[in-house]
Order: C-alpha cells, then structure tokens, then sequence
C-alpha cells in the first residue's frame, strides 16, 4: 500500500469511515471492518512462499560475484 493509504487504513478504528485519504492513485474513503492477526505457523507457509524466491535470487547474485564467467573464445572458432 501506499504510505497515504497506509496510516489512515491502520490507524482508523474497527466499524468507522475516514475523511478522503489522498494518494498517487486518487481519492479514497476508508472503511475498517474488522482487523485479524495470524500466529506464526499460520503465516508460515505465506511467508516462506514470498521469502524462497528471493532468497535463491540472493543466492544465485552471491554465486556470480564469487564465480567470475571466462569464456574461451577459441571454442567458438574465433
């Protein structure tokens, strides 16, 4: 979410409707209706789903910083 968006829809109490919200995207009105948290395991599985990606992207740029590339040009028959 937008910054704007943001404090108004977690700083609004449960049931109430905010002033307009003015974002990049336009005018909002705001409306909370109930607000759920999850323990850790039942979030586990969302956040290893959004983390495994970009952990190997981590990965694979460690990789080629460790792994400089060389090619041969011979073999190309230059």
């Amino acid at each position: 979410m937008v910054p704007e968006f943001d404090a108004a829809a977690f700083s609004l109490p449960v049931g109430q409707l905010s002033e307009p919200v003015k974002s990049p995207f336009g005018y909002h009105v705001i409306k909370v209706e109930e607000r759920t948290a999850k323990s850790f395991e039942e979030a586990r599985a969302d956040v290893e789903k959004q983390l495994k990606p970009q952990m190997a992207r981590e990965a694979m740029e460690r990789l080629k910083k460790q792994t400089p590339v060389t090619l041969d040009e011979s073999y190309f028959g230059r």
